[in-house]
């Protein structure tokens, strides 16, 4: 029976494209009939008001904090091929409620144990912080991704990320070491360096298409769109193009 492969996208620190990252693979993921699911885990809600708009109000209908509670629901769909649990003002309040839960970590993977037949991704935005939440992701996941910017202090946050996957193996035994996108690349110098040192350190867990920072994309955020939207000769969506055939090829179960 077909199973969701699960990817939460993580990295304990704000501004780093975890949403762009997780809102365009999904979208060129739908473009090849791939089934996804996208789960916002942040309060923030930013990958809900990018795929719903940010007039959408969450507290109507099925979201991630009735789903870590145990409750049953449809999950809203933003277009053909893509589903979405949205985030809520609640998600704080549910993450204070599942420290005092038994099998605290568990209660995600329980919960999409249920659901994930249904699709071919489960694609999961996380918080910004090391918290239950994420842990609960690391647990339920198949593989988990790095985004991260080329900036100083990138390689102290990937490895702490590192090692919390490693903390977590007794409870996730088939879990593999954390993949890295480069994500907001620019012609910076410092870039360059520090992708070079990240690939020295963690050799075939970073992909080697890498996201570029392009007017392309900041133009799709603000009309909330994504990146299948462009011409097929844009060189920002041959760059999607790319790396999507790589998430593909990294994520087989």
């Amino acid at each position: 029976m077909k199973e969701a492969i699960i990817v939460p996208f993580i990295n304990h620190k704000g501004g780093t494209g975890k949403t762009t990252t997780v809102s365009n693979l999904a979208s060129m993921l739908a473009t090849k009939n791939k089934k996804v699911l996208l789960i916002d885990t942040d309060a923030q809600a930013n990958l809900t008001s990018y795929m719903l708009g940010y007039e959408f109000d969450a507290d109507d209908t099925f979201n991630a904090a009735n789903l870590l509670s145990g409750e049953s629901g449809e999950p809203v769909n933003v277009r053909k091929n893509i589903d979405i649990i949205p985030a809520s003002l609640d998600l704080s309040m549910c993450e204070v409620q599942m420290q005092a839960k038994v099998l605290r970590e568990q209660i995600l993977k329980n919960e999409l144990d249920k659901i994930k037949a249904k699709y071919d991704y489960i694609l999961i935005d996380c918080p910004p912080h090391l918290g239950v939440m994420t842990i609960n992701a690391i647990v339920a996941a198949n593989h988990v991704i790095i985004p991260t910017t080329a900036e100083p202090f990138a390689l102290k946050g990937v490895q702490a990320i590192n090692d919390l996957v490693e903390q977590l193996k007794p409870a996730n035994h088939n879990l593999d070491k954390p993949m890295i996108i480069l994500t907001r690349f620019g012609r910076r110098q410092v870039n360059k360096l520090i992708y070079d040192a990240i690939c020295e350190t963690y050799a075939n867990n970073v992909f080697k298409t890498i996201e570029k920072e392009t007017v392309d994309i900041l133009n799709l955020q603000a009309q909330n769109q994504t990146v299948e939207s462009l011409s097929d000769s844009n060189p920002t969506k041959e760059n999607w193009v790319a790396l999507t055939k790589e998430f593909i090829s990294k994520t087989k179960a």
